[in-house]
């Protein structure tokens, strides 16, 4: 059951992470039947084809995302699973890879603390919306983009 709960605390930090960015979720869900990669049944998909085009930031925003899964987790358990912070790792290199700055190895140690330091903040600060999307996941499994947003919007 703990696994469980940490599931869909970690899915509601991603997509509240998403919402508060001003980026859109397509959907979130702990048990996606359509997937057999146990590593991939949870997930928090966001709306990637309206993402902005040119926008400097948003490399920086899908690194807040993927930080604030971990987060959220790690707040409500007070630990993730090793696993899951080192595949988180990798998305988040992918992530400044893509945005194309060119950063020495300090210059990027320190930008991916901060923005570690913004995930956390963000989803201390919306720790409400968390609890929220993470017990409607817990009744539900998944939760499209139109009802994440629904359920974010009333508060």
């Amino acid at each position: 059951m703990e696994t469980r709960i940490g599931e869909a605390f970690h899915e509601a930090g991603h997509a509240v992470a998403l919402w508060r960015q001003g980026l859109e979720i397509k959907y979130v869900t702990i048990n996606n039947p359509f997937i057999d990669d146990p590593k991939k049944k949870c997930w928090t998909q966001p709306q990637l084809e309206k993402l902005p085009p040119n926008e400097p930031d948003l490399a920086d925003k899908l690194c807040i995302f993927i930080n604030a899964g971990c987060d959220a987790e790690e707040i409500k358990l007070g630990e993730v699973p090793e696993l899951r912070l080192m595949e988180h790792q990798e998305r988040i290199q992918g992530y400044l890879e893509l945005s194309g700055r060119n950063f020495t190895d300090e210059e990027e140690r320190h930008h991916v603390r901060k923005l570690s330091e913004e995930a956390y903040n963000l989803i201390s600060e919306s720790w409400e919306l968390v609890e929220i999307v993470a017990n409607e996941l817990l009744e539900k499994d998944t939760l499209t983009g139109e009802k994440a947003d629904t359920l974010l919007r009333k508060l």
